[in-house]
């Protein structure tokens, strides 16, 4: 069962690392929390990267919010992804 401690060394680090900062590389994406932002929508997901590290990622990306969304309701997590962005879009594989 996960504790509150580990919440807030979460916090501790700041805010969640951007989509861009895992771009080309496989990780696992355990749990996702969507929001309401000062510009709208953005999701907040936690992954673990190559390393075994949890991380907390954020994204505003409306392709990679749906794909979210969708796996969330089927309840499809953990599940594996790596982000590419050839061009302004980020595309998942």
């Amino acid at each position: 069962m996960p504790r509150l401690v580990d919440y807030a060394e979460r916090q501790e680090k700041g805010s969640p690392d951007n989509i861009g900062d895992i771009v080309d590389r496989e990780v696992k994406i355990v749990s996702v929390v969507f929001q309401d932002g000062e510009y709208g929508e953005y999701a907040v997901f936690d992954i673990v990267d190559a390393d075994g590290e949890l991380r907390s990622i954020q994204t505003t990306g409306m392709l990679v919010i749906d794909a979210l969304k969708h796996a969330d309701a089927e309840n499809a997590f953990p599940l594996d992804v790596t982000f590419r962005r050839p061009k302004r879009t980020y595309k998942m594989e």
